[in-house]
C-alpha cells in the first residue's frame, strides 16, 4: 500500500514539475523572447538565463555545507541547470535561425506543415519537400498555435503581432524546451530502472543531462526532437516491461513506439532494441514453459496498437500520394553531395586532420567524414557562431579525447564484465549499433554532407550513459582500471564543461 501511494505521490510531483516548468517557460517567453525586445538580441535573455544557473550552484553549494545534499537533490538541480541553459538558448534563437528543414519560400518545410494544419484544419494537399512526414509534429504544433492566437494578446503586450504567422509559429519553441525536460526526467527514470545509484547514477545522469545537443533541440521546430522524446519513454518502457511483464507497460511501450514512428519514420530504428529483448524473453519462456500464452498474447496487442498508431501515414501517403514506404526526401543540393569522396574517406577515415582541424565547426557543405561530422554535429548542429569559440575548441578537444578512450573503456568493460550486466550490455549494445548500423546504411544510400547530421542518431546516447555507469561500478576499487575509468570521466566532464559554457556565452 505504501509503495502504490508513493509511486501515485511521485507521479503526483512530476505532474506538478512540469506544470511549473511548462509556466516558467511560457512567460519567459514572453517576457524575454529578444526577436522583439531589447537591443542586441538575446542579451538580456542570456543574462536571465546564466542567473538561473548560478542559483541553482549556489543552492547545491549551500546543501553540501550543510550536509543535506542527497543523490535526489543533486539531480534535481542538474535539471533545473540544463533546463536554465536551454531555456536561454531558446529565448536568444529566433524561428529561422539554426532550423532544420522549417523555413522555405515554397512554404512546403516544417513551418508551412503546421500552419496549414492550422489554418485547414487538414493535412497538406501534397507531399512536397517535407509534407512526406508523419503528422504529429505539426498536428501538435498547429494547436499550441490556436491557443496561443488567445493568449497572445493578453500576455505578449506591443512585441508581439497575433497576425504575423511567423511569430504565432515560433511560440511552438515552448514546446521544445518541455520536450526537451521530458528527455532529461525520462533518463533519470531509465538509469533508475536499470538499478544505478550514487556515483554511477551521477556520471550516466549527467552525460545525458548536460548532452550539449539537447540544448540546441530546445530551440528547434522541426520534427527531430519530439521523435527522440518517444524513443527515449520507448527504452524507459522497455526496461520496464522486461522487469514486470504487465499488460499495462506492454501497451505504453506500444504507444510510444508508435508515437516515434508517427513523428518521424526514422523512429522504427528505437524498435530494434525492444524486439531483441522481446525474442530473447518468448525464447526464456518457451524454455521455462511458463507465460508463453500471456507473452504471445502481449505481443499481438502490441502490434495491433503500435502498427496503425505508427504506420497509418504510411499508408495514407501511398494511397493519396503514390509514396513508396519508408520514403526520404533526395531532393537535394548537389553541392552537398560528398559521393567524390570514396567510401573508406567517407566512413572508415577515423584520424582526418583535414576534418580535425579545418575549421571549428561542421560544414555540411565542405565535410565528408561521417566521424568527425557525427563528433562535431553533436555539439553544433551544422551550424556555425560566432562567439564563444574559445570555448568551443575545448568542449572539442575534450569530446574527441572522451570519444576514443571511452571506446577502449567500454572494450576493457565487456571484458572483465563477461557473464556480469545482462541487460545493460544488450540494452546499451544493441541501442549504439542499432543507431550507428542506420546512420552508417543512411550516408551510404544518401552521401550527403547534410546526412551525417547527429541529430539522426539522438538516442545512441542513452547506451553510451549506460555503459558510462557501468564501468564506473565494474573497475570502482579496481586498481589501474579505476584510474583509467576516472581519466575517461574527467575527460567526459571537460566535454561537457565547455560544451555547455559555449552554449551560455554564444548567441
Amino acid at each position: 500500500m505504501d509503495n502504490c501511494i508513493s509511486k501515485k505521490k511521485q507521479i503526483l510531483y512530476e505532474i506538478l514539475f512540469y506544470i511549473v516548468l511548462f509556466l516558467v517557460t511560457f512567460c519567459s517567453y514572453y517576457i524575454f523572447k529578444p526577436r522583439f525586445s531589447w537591443i542586441r538580441n538575446g542579451v538580456v535573455a542570456q543574462i536571465f538565463a546564466l542567473f538561473g544557473v548560478v542559483f541553482c550552484i549556489s543552492a547545491v553549494i549551500a546543501l553540501k555545507k550543510h550536509n543535506q545534499l542527497t543523490t535526489e537533490r543533486l539531480v534535481f538541480f542538474m535539471i533545473l541547470i540544463s533546463y536554465f541553459i536551454r531555456l536561454g538558448y531558446m529565448l536568444y534563437t529566433s524561428y529561422d535561425s539554426r532550423q532544420y528543414d522549417t523555413i522555405t519560400s515554397n512554404f512546403d518545410g516544417h513551418e508551412g506543415y503546421a500552419l496549414t494544419i492550422f489554418s485547414t484544419g487538414k493535412l497538406p494537399d501534397s507531399n512536397a519537400y517535407q509534407f512526406y512526414h508523419p503528422p504529429l509534429n505539426a498536428a501538435i504544433q498547429a494547436l499550441f498555435m490556436k491557443i496561443n492566437e488567445v493568449l497572445m494578446p493578453i500576455f505578449g503586450g506591443y512585441k508581439f503581432n497575433v497576425n504575423d504567422i511567423h511569430q504565432l509559429y515560433q511560440t511552438c519553441q515552448i514546446l521544445s524546451v518541455m520536450y526537451t525536460m521530458v528527455i532529461s526526467v525520462t533518463s533519470y527514470k531509465i538509469l533508475k530502472e536499470l538499478k544505478f545509484q550514487g556515483k554511477s547514477l551521477l556520471l550516466s545522469f549527467a552525460f545525458l543531462c548536460f548532452f550539449p545537443r539537447f540544448i540546441q533541440l530546445a530551440g528547434q521546430l522541426n520534427n527531430d526532437l519530439i521523435c527522440i522524446m518517444f524513443c527515449f519513454l520507448t527504452i524507459y518502457y522497455t526496461i520496464k516491461w522486461y522487469h514486470k511483464h504487465s499488460f499495462s507497460n506492454i501497451i505504453l511501450l506500444a504507444i510510444f513506439i508508435g508515437l516515434a514512428m508517427n513523428s518521424k519514420i526514422s523512429g522504427a530504428v528505437i524498435c530494434i532494441p525492444t524486439a531483441i529483448i522481446f525474442v530473447l524473453e518468448f525464447i526464456k519462456s518457451i524454455k521455462k514453459k511458463e507465460k508463453v500464452t500471456t507473452l504471445c498474447l502481449q505481443y499481438v496487442l502490441f502490434l495491433l496498437l503500435c502498427a496503425p498508431i505508427g504506420l497509418w501515414f504510411q499508408i495514407y501517403a501511398k494511397i493519396r500520394f503514390d509514396q513508396p514506404f519508408g520514403y526520404v526526401f533526395n531532393g537535394l543540393n548537389s553541392e552537398l553531395s560528398t559521393a567524390d569522396h570514396n567510401l573508406f574517406e567517407r566512413i572508415f577515415l577515423f584520424i582526418n586532420f583535414d576534418e580535425i582541424f579545418g575549421s571549428i565547426f561542421p560544414s555540411s557543405w565542405d565535410n565528408y567524414s561521417l566521424l568527425n561530422y557525427a563528433l562535431k554535429s553533436a555539439i553544433f548542429g551544422e551550424f556555425a557562431f560566432w562567439q564563444g569559440e574559445s570555448f568551443a575548441v575545448l568542449s572539442i578537444f575534450f569530446q574527441y579525447l572522451f570519444f576514443f578512450t571511452s571506446l577502449v573503456l567500454f572494450i576493457l568493460y565487456f571484458i572483465r564484465a563477461k557473464k556480469e550486466d545482462f541487460l545493460l550490455k544488450l540494452l546499451g549494445g544493441s541501442i549504439i549499433i542499432s543507431q550507428v548500423v542506420a546512420l552508417i546504411y543512411f550516408y551510404i544510400q544518401m552521401p550527403y554532407g547534410c546526412t551525417m547530421d547527429f541529430r539522426y542518431i539522438v538516442p545512441i546516447v542513452i547506451g553510451y550513459s549506460i555503459f558510462i555507469g557501468a564501468a564506473h561500478n565494474k573497475f570502482e576499487g579496481a586498481g589501474n582500471y579505476m584510474k583509467y575509468c576516472k581519466f575517461v570521466e574527467y575527460m567526459m566532464f571537460g566535454f561537457l564543461l565547455f560544451s555547455n559554457l559555449f552554449y551560455l556565452v554564444c548567441i
